[in-house]
């Protein structure tokens, strides 16, 4: 006997429910099943612009494109404000940011004159993403209005994905992950499980460029889980993220292991390559101590970037500068990375760092230059990227006579042994020895470890250690004495220690408690 057909209001609720669950191929099947059966214009329109949204979610681009050509002609300011929105999402993810901006804009104008919030909201948020790669300021100032918008007519989904962006900017900046954290609780709060998702694969993100191996692998491996679960277009770029944790950390075959996973699936595959390469493979064959290997898989991402056309990304300074090390076409590196439409803050600094190196070359002020670069990076969370800057640049300096290339080495010991990166460790005690200098060999409390809450605040582990002194009412002198430490050390690391967690000295007890740190006998 035939099967009963499914009428068209239980598809339209649970294309709906789909939707709103974040399962856009669940979506997609009832929307399908609708549009196969349903002749009332009004309905398929309404279907279609579900459909194209779906299809957004699961970054389907195509699919997105196909739906909204397919739209029928209407004047009204609600459809006029939805099919822009949709043109601005597929313009943005083909990287034609002056077509999004158009659309996004044009959006803008006809949600307001509607009075439609979540449109409204949507456009604005919009706006905010395309600026985010050439002006932070005009996309903090549009995801700020969003956010803004969104309390204030009870858009919950909006409000987490304005402190979701908010967050993206943070973290280009300055690597803090507050407002992405906030974000998380707020897209799991509302039930806005792929906004979730996507907010784990930017805190993996960012734990990677701050050198957080486990907290990395932690993250990703968990939007991995909801991006296979949910159909999401954020696989390939969390299993990216798996290869660059375990490139920084020096186990090449799992590295190999996850950008072989990359490669079988679907959606940006390209993207999630160039992150593997950039921030995976060329920093493992840095923590080798291979450069010229560091350089050609940097190249290989470079070039994957310029097919793309651009993007806000924290490495092209970082390809500057190997190139500018290792003497191979650093001047044509500088002024590529100089002329990119979309930056970050990051990557700029970095950009700053090889100048410095040419400048020791061919003459100028490196020391002037380098100090510049080395006080951005030194702002940003967990020390990884102002360490690894130093361990490339220090052996430039010691050549051409300028900065403290010892100093700063020692320094990047310590954090890389703070991170448990024993590949860093060693290519900075090798650049020590290069130099004629003493090794230090610290000693080290095997039984403190670093807990979650601290560890997201980019605390390391010697900071942990202080604070476990610090909390059992002992003085700085007292603590570099215990660790074997000069005292100007320990306040260098008590002062990170309050900047990094927004505490006075004497609310670090309540902190350590709450994270789950005791005394050190």
């Amino acid at each position: 006997r035939a099967r009963r057909q499914r009428p068209t209001g239980a598809d339209r609720l649970l294309l709906s429910t789909w939707a709103l669950a974040g399962k856009p191929l669940r979506a997609l099947e009832a929307g399908e099943r609708i549009l196969a059966s349903e002749r009332d214009p009004a309905t398929r329109t309404e279907v279609r612009f579900d459909l194209a949204d779906a299809m957004v979610d699961a970054g389907r681009w195509d699919d997105a494109g196909r739906y909204l050509a397919s739209l029928e002609g209407d004047v009204s300011p609600t459809y006029g404000a939805r099919r822009a929105i949709g043109e601005s999402e597929v313009a943005l993810a083909r990287n034609d940011r002056q077509a999004a901006m158009i659309f996004a804009r044009r959006a803008l104008v006809d949600a307001q004159t509607a009075g439609l919030a979540n449109l409204t909201c949507h456009a604005l948020w919009l706006i905010g993403r395309v600026e985010r790669g050439r002006d932070i300021a005009a996309a903090s100032a549009a995801f700020e209005e969003a956010y803004e918008y969104a309390a204030r007519h009870d858009q919950a989904t909006y409000r987490a994905r304005s402190l979701l962006e908010l967050g993206i900017i943070d973290m280009f900046e300055t690597l803090a992950v507050g407002r992405l954290e906030e974000a998380r609780q707020e897209a799991l709060r509302i039930g806005a499980l792929s906004t979730a998702a996507m907010i784990d694969l930017h805190l993996a993100g960012t734990f990677s460029v701050r050198g957080q191996v486990a907290l990395t692998l932690e993250t990703a491996a968990r939007s991995e889980e909801a991006s296979r679960r949910l159909s999401l277009s954020s696989l390939a770029m969390s299993l990216a993220l798996q290869a660059v944790a375990h490139g920084i950390s020096g186990n090449r075959k799992a590295m190999h292991d996850a950008i072989g996973a990359v490669s079988e699936t679907a959606g940006d595959r390209d993207a999630a390559l160039m992150i593997a390469l950039a921030n995976g493979a060329a920093l493992f064959h840095l923590g080798d101590g291979k450069l010229s290997e560091s350089v050609d898989a940097m190249d290989r991402a470079i070039e994957l970037l310029r097919r793309s056309g651009g993007g806000a990304y924290d490495f092209p300074g970082r390809w500057a500068l190997l190139r500018t090390v290792a003497d191979v076409g650093g001047a044509e590196a500088r002024g590529e990375c100089r002329a990119l439409t979309f930056d970050t803050a990051i990557s700029r600094a970095i950009l700053r760092a090889a100048d410095a190196v040419a400048a020791g070359r061919e003459g100028g002020d490196p020391e002037a230059i380098f100090a510049a670069a080395d006080g951005v990076l030194g702002r940003c969370e967990g020390g990884f990227l102002q360490s690894l800057a130093r361990l490339l640049v220090a052996p430039s300096a010691h050549r051409d006579g300028w900065g403290e290339p010892a100093a700063w080495l020692r320094e990047a010991l310590a954090t890389f042994e703070d991170l448990g990166l024993a590949n860093y460790a060693s290519q900075s005690r090798l650049g020590l020895g290069a130099m004629g200098e003493p090794v230090p060999r610290r000693a080290r409390s095997a039984h403190v470890e670093v807990p979650r809450p601290l560890a997201a605040q980019g605390v390391t582990a010697r900071e942990v250690e202080v604070m476990a002194h610090l909390i059992a009412g002992r003085a700085n002198r007292d603590i570099a004495e215990r660790l074997r430490l000069s005292v100007r050390t320990v306040e260098k690391h008590v002062e990170r220690l309050l900047m990094k967690t927004g505490s006075s000295r004497a609310e670090l007890p309540a902190l350590a408690e709450a994270a789950g740190l005791h005394p050190l006998d």
